[in-house]
């Protein structure tokens, strides 16, 4: 990370808090960045728990006008604007990321999760978890590789999108998990109104929808690789994400679907496991 001015400490470590709140493993996989990337990626991810907590709202007005009020604040205003995350989003060169067009895929996304409309079936969730894992996956893309703009990836974001939907389900009202599918609710007789309340016996659906995250961050991952093959560095650091992204989704599933499992801390181990598999795809 380059030098940092004194007066930017603590909107740094403003920005690591909010980055900790939906992204406990964070700190696991910037260690993939580049160090002149370092503040950038931070500044990003600052940015989507930003957005994270405006989809936790419950009513769809509020979201509306917080994203107004962010629409402004990075845009017309973002050269004057003193708050934290912004101010790092322009210190670290970041902020051409977001107004180079990813603003209303990350405003749509936040609204629609608000919104909370049931899903029929399991192929309605993987196009609504593509839209929402778009939304925050394209932008990292461009982060990552300058010469490609968010809107020239295609690779598939469903895994993203579903892991972003499971992490913010532990924290909103309840139904948290409002978007299982009817038709899986259907299959395994359970409503999304006991989906992840711990009553001592197991969630099948939670069980299908981990094995079905892990298909979907395969098929993402493959796309990233045959999409990005230019630089290994940067293509290691996305991969990183990603893989942190899929154990914490199979861990937070795990756990929901088997009341009374202790969860796993982003520790040494997990990131050994990290860099191992990372090493591997990075080579594939």
């Amino acid at each position: 990370m380059k030098n940092i001015p004194e007066n930017l400490a603590e909107d740094l470590d403003f920005c690591r808090e909010r980055v900790a709140e939906f992204d406990p493993w964070y700190g696991l996989h910037k260690v993939f960045a580049q160090p002149d990337q370092a503040c950038r990626k931070l500044s990003l991810y600052a940015f989507f728990s930003m957005m994270e907590r405006a989809a936790a709202m419950t009513e769809p007005s509020l979201c509306g006008a917080q994203l107004a009020w962010w629409k402004s604040e990075v845009g017309e205003r973002a050269a004057s604007s003193a708050h934290p995350v912004v101010r790092t989003l322009r210190f670290s060169g970041a902020l051409p990321v977001l107004s180079d067009g990813a603003l209303p895929g990350l405003f749509s996304q936040a609204l629609i999760r608000v919104q909370k409309s049931p899903v029929a079936n399991v192929e309605g969730l993987r196009a609504f978890c593509d839209e929402i894992g778009n939304a925050f996956f394209a932008p990292e893309v461009s982060l990552a590789s300058p010469e490609c703009r968010f809107s020239d990836y295609t690779g598939s974001c469903a895994g993203t999108g579903l892991w972003r939907l499971v992490h913010l389900a532990g924290r909103s009202p309840d139904p948290g998990f409002w978007f299982v599918p009817l038709d899986l609710q259907a299959r395994y007789g359970e409503s999304v109104d006991r989906i992840g309340v711990e009553t001592g016996a197991e969630s099948s659906a939670l069980q299908a929808l981990g094995e079905m995250g892990a298909l979907w961050f395969d098929a993402q991952l493959d796309d990233l690789i045959h999409q990005d093959r230019t630089a290994a560095q940067r293509t290691s650091q996305l991969i990183a994400s990603l893989l942190a992204q899929k154990r914490q989704l199979s861990l937070a599933l795990e756990s929901l679907s088997r009341p009374g499992r202790r969860p796993v801390k982003a520790g040494p181990i997990e990131l050994l496991r990290l860099w191992s598999n990372t090493r591997r795809l990075s080579r594939r």
